[in-house]
């Protein structure tokens, strides 16, 4: 059996937010992508091999550009890129089977617990979480910083008119950072929702 034909058998810390988080939440919607295919390739030949695998690399530390397939790769150093497939993405097993025994590059194996936070609301979730105004910074360009305490990497993204924030995060703090949004969340939608005196 190849690598695309496994069967996954790993739980999400985050899987909680499946309950009712995405449903329920109409000012501030959160969805787990921590079951997403993660991986990274680090070295001076990391650029150019994932370029001649047809994957638009990213030019300038921080920014993003998005895989074959649906999924995205992130530039985080000079020589080190970070990958997240798409939903229905097998690129990246394709990628992993790819990579010669000896290269100029070492794979890296990344287990990043992950969110997609959504809606209006999303940037007054940021206001109570983070000390970085999210509103001023560019589309498609990795953040380093934290939320409620956590280091996080943040891509803002936009859909359609709405803008996305994919947040990545150590997963040891996933059970911490996914109540405590999803709580910031709740009151935000519970506020929206009160009628106007």
């Amino acid at each position: 059996m190849n690598r695309s034909e496994k069967v996954s058998t790993r739980q999400s810390p985050l899987q909680f937010l499946a309950a009712g988080a995405v449903a329920t939440n109409r000012v501030v919607g959160l969805a787990d992508l921590s079951l997403l295919e993660k991986w990274g390739v680090k070295g001076p030949g990391a650029a150019s091999w994932l370029a001649e695998r047809g994957v638009e690399v990213p030019q300038s530390i921080y920014a993003s550009g998005r895989l074959p397939e649906g999924g995205l790769v992130v530039r985080v150093g000079s020589d080190e890129f970070f990958l997240e497939a798409g939903q229905l993405d097998q690129s990246l097993a394709s990628l992993g089977e790819s990579v010669p025994a000896a290269a100029d590059f070492t794979p890296v194996i990344r287990e990043d617990s992950a969110l997609l936070i959504t809606g209006c609301g999303s940037l007054d979730l940021f206001a109570q979480t983070c000390g970085h105004p999210l509103q001023q910074s560019p589309m498609d360009q990795i953040i380093f910083t934290r939320v409620a305490g956590v280091s996080c990497g943040i891509l803002p993204q936009s859909s359609g008119e709405e803008f996305q924030y994919r947040v990545w995060f150590d997963p040891s703090y996933s059970v911490y950072l996914g109540e405590t949004l999803l709580q910031i969340a709740s009151e935000l939608d519970n506020a929206a929702s009160e009628p106007s005196v």
